[in-house]
């Protein structure tokens, strides 16, 4: 499903911008418009009204361009202070976010150049073991209540062929 509000993602010197032209998937509403604060270069993606906290978000957000490939290997992330300066927020969140990133494996810091981007399917393989433990969680949370999980997983809209890769 779609939203009917459009919005395009331009990543600029590893910096989020938005601006309104493409149409944006219900998985990702926290790039609607109204969720986001103008700013000068554009739309920031901090939602204050999120209960989780700031540096929570940026860490979120970095995580998923770093799996989808938006940011490449090797690529050098935005001055903690830039970063701060561009989402109107204290550098110690944003030095927070890097360093649960780092903590994480999604960067790494040189001293005296900044933190650059872990690159590698080593990634993918962590998140998939993460995603498919949470899946077996739940599947054998409906079980163990007399809900069978092929069924639970039909009436969320899944196939039952689902391909392996």
């Amino acid at each position: 499903m779609l939203n009917t509000v459009n919005t395009k993602i331009y990543v600029q010197n590893s910096l989020i911008t938005a601006a309104i032209e493409e149409p944006v998937p219900d998985y990702f509403p926290e790039l609607l418009p109204q969720l986001h604060t103008e700013r000068r270069r554009g739309l920031t993606w901090i939602n204050y009204q999120d209960s989780r906290p700031i540096y929570e978000q940026i860490t979120e957000r970095y995580k998923v361009l770093i799996l989808k490939g938006v940011l490449a290997p090797d690529e050098q992330m935005p001055s903690v202070r830039k970063l701060a300066m561009e989402l109107s927020t204290n550098p110690n969140t944003v030095q927070r976010a890097y360093m649960e990133l780092e903590r994480q494996g999604f960067l790494y810091s040189v001293r005296g150049r900044g933190s650059f981007v872990r690159g590698g399917t080593d990634l993918h393989a962590q998140k998939r073991a993460e995603l498919a433990e949470r899946l077996s969680a739940i599947l054998q949370e409906a079980e163990d209540i007399g809900i069978d999980p092929g069924r639970l997983l039909a009436e969320c809209g899944w196939k039952e062929n689902i391909k392996n890769d």
